[in-house]
């Protein structure tokens, strides 16, 4: 039988820096610990469209970006 395939996550200290093409608006963002659920970090931003980079929080091993409309 073969090996399946798999992810190793390798805990350090790691920064996202995401380029987004998002419509104009309004917008919450929150940065989430995929472990726990947690929010780690939130911004409310005013958009006029077009490019924009989102920065996360410096975490360990995993995180999601979770954007909203208010």
């Amino acid at each position: 039988m073969g090996r399946g395939h798999g992810y190793r996550a390798t805990p350090g200290v790691y920064v996202e820096h995401l380029e987004l093409n998002l419509p104009a608006g309004s917008y919450k963002t929150d940065w989430v610990d995929p472990a726990t659920g947690s929010i780690v970090g939130s911004t409310t931003l005013e958009h006029k469209g077009g490019k924009r980079t989102l920065t996360s929080p410096k975490y360990s091993v995993d995180i999601a970006l979770r954007i909203k409309r208010p």
